[in-house]
């Protein structure tokens, strides 16, 4: 889920990003029962912060402030007090390995490892020396990671001191423009990347891989992975790394995060001091090409087959990436598809817990692959060398969502889930942990949208309750199914014979079968409405 107030609650990941390791706006603004003269009343009062981002009526978090250096660089910096004298910093560059050329994949990940072997004013080997002594463990508190279209590098401080603050400021100004990138120093780090790559070269990444070359055929996702190919890692001498750095490590290309037991102005005012002079080097690079996404594309089919792999079949439809508006209506779809998604991951568990059942389980998250593409995906898990009841159930269950939509006991109970997971999380904003504060400010330097506290989250879904209904759910999940699946991924443990065929005529069998509407659940009254008297 895209939106900050539904993925609070979605807790199924896409198998893509688990094997690599949000919804599409409201097009029906009518859905949120906001009229014409609300939403222009709505837009009158709008307000911009200083990164741009137009809020129209969300209860953003006040306490963050955005600002700009004059030469693009942006930050943010909260004030947050768990744990008590605490810090985290967080540098996001906008590049990854999508801004790649054919001679540079895996680049940007392998110049994420340069920066931590020598810079201008520091010595190669010194840096993670330099934070120990201000009391921190490389990897718990000092880590970096590079995906399709981002470089993130972390710091958290246990103690927020000056000293370790201004190490800590000064280390990013270094990553951020000072890497020396050494001849020298990249031969010794190319062997750990070599290892680091053969070490992801598991089962799960060859399927994710074959997985994203069926789903998102237009795209580079499937063509350039983070971890690059391994005659590149092999071959590239610094200076490829050096134009790729300095084509865009720049400062209109850099975000800067801070969350902790700090004075807010007087970090800001050591920002300004470390980041002001920087300039940028050379040309900048072109912006990333994402690829295209034709939703109305024709069915595909694909198959992985490992030993090690699970039995699956995923239903998945591609759109290309739209970030959330920044208002409560545009909201509404996200929570929608949520709540879909809840009641589908319980129909799943209810077949696995049956006495005849066919599958394991399964899920249907609504999974971004990053700000590129939008993906619905319905995952069966089917029993070991059994794909073609996973084929089944998947294709019926799909149908019946489609056909019939969702009942309101259904909506009712996964609502009341939501519900409370957001009204505890409000309760308990106070003693959140300085790092995920930071790390959803940096996620919304991608996306645009502005972070609201678990507060205005649970604030946003009661005024959204009354368009929360099982008649407009449906709507909102057929919508971004309509046309049905734009593909149709299967892994096993052992290959499929003349696969695409295979699966092709499981599905053509599978639609012959009718498929019944869910029943409506009786709600019964609590039994329990006298305890007596209190002790």
């Amino acid at each position: 889920m895209k939106s900050a107030i539904a993925k609070h609650s979605l807790t199924t990941a896409s198998l893509i990003a688990l094997a690599m390791a949000g919804v599409l706006p409201s097009t029906a603004l009518a859905q949120a029962e906001v009229t014409l003269e609300a939403a222009e009343q709505a837009e009158a009062v709008a307000q911009t912060n200083a990164w741009g981002q137009t809020n129209v009526d969300l209860p953003a978090d006040e306490a963050i402030r955005y600002g700009v250096l004059d030469n693009g660089m942006r930050y943010a910096l909260r004030k947050n007090t768990t744990p008590k004298g605490a810090a985290s910093v967080r540098m996001h560059v906008k590049v990854g390995s999508v801004a790649e050329a054919e001679n540079e994949q895996g680049l940007a990940h392998f110049l994420e490892h340069m920066a931590f072997n020598g810079s201008t004013n520091v010595p190669e080997g010194e840096m993670v020396s330099m934070l120990e002594r201000e009391g921190l463990s490389f990897g718990p508190d000092t880590n970096a990671s590079t995906s399709f279209t981002e470089t993130i590098y972390k710091l958290d401080l246990p103690d927020a001191k000056e000293t370790a603050v201004d190490l800590a400021l000064m280390l990013m100004r270094e990553t951020a423009s000072n890497l020396t990138i050494g001849e020298e120093a990249v031969e010794r780090e190319r062997g750990v990347v070599q290892s680091e790559r053969q070490l992801r070269n598991t089962a799960g990444l060859r399927s994710a891989v074959a997985q994203l070359a069926v789903q998102l055929p237009e795209t580079p996702v499937s063509k350039r992975l983070p971890i690059g190919t391994e005659e590149v890692i092999a071959t590239a001498p610094s200076s490829r790394i050096k134009d790729l750095y300095h084509r865009y490590y720049r400062p209109e290309n850099t975000t800067l995060v801070m969350v902790g037991d700090f004075d807010v102005d007087a970090m800001e005012a050591k920002i300004q001091a470390q980041f002001a002079d920087w300039e940028a080097v050379g040309q900048a690079g072109a912006a990333m090409d994402y690829g295209t996404i034709d939703p109305s594309s024709p069915l595909t089919i694909g198959s992985f087959s490992d030993p090690s792999s699970p039995t699956t079949a995923i239903f998945q439809k591609a759109k290309p990436f739209e970030a959330t508006g920044n208002s409560v209506a545009d909201n509404l779809e996200s929570v929608q598809l949520a709540l879909a998604s809840q009641i589908l991951a319980q129909r799943f568990q209810k077949l696995a817990l049956a006495a005849d059942a066919k599958i394991l389980g399964g899920a249907a998250p609504f999974a971004p692959v990053e700000n590129i593409a939008d993906q619905a995906l319905f995952v069966s898990v089917g029993k070991a060398g059994d794909w073609q009841n996973a084929v089944a159930v998947g294709e019926q269950e799909l149908r019946r969502a489609l056909q019939y939509g969702f009942t309101q006991s259904e909506v009712d109970e996964q609502l009341a889930n939501f519900s409370s997971t957001l009204e505890n999380a409000a309760k308990q904003q106070d003693t959140r942990r300085n790092a995920g504060v930071a790390d959803e400010i940096i996620s919304s330097t991608v996306s645009g949208e502005v972070v609201l506290t678990p507060a205005g989250k649970f604030e946003v879904l009661q005024s959204l309750k009354p368009s929360l209904t099982a008649d407009l759910i449906t709507q909102a999940f057929r919508s971004n199914w309509e046309g049905g699946p734009s593909s149709v991924f299967v892994t096993t443990a052992e290959p499929i014979e003349n696969a695409e065929e295979a699966i092709g005529a499981a599905l053509s069998a599978s639609q012959k079968v009718a498929v019944e509407a869910p029943v409506e659940a009786e709600t019964k009254p609590f039994a329990y409405d006298d305890f007596g008297t209190p002790g």
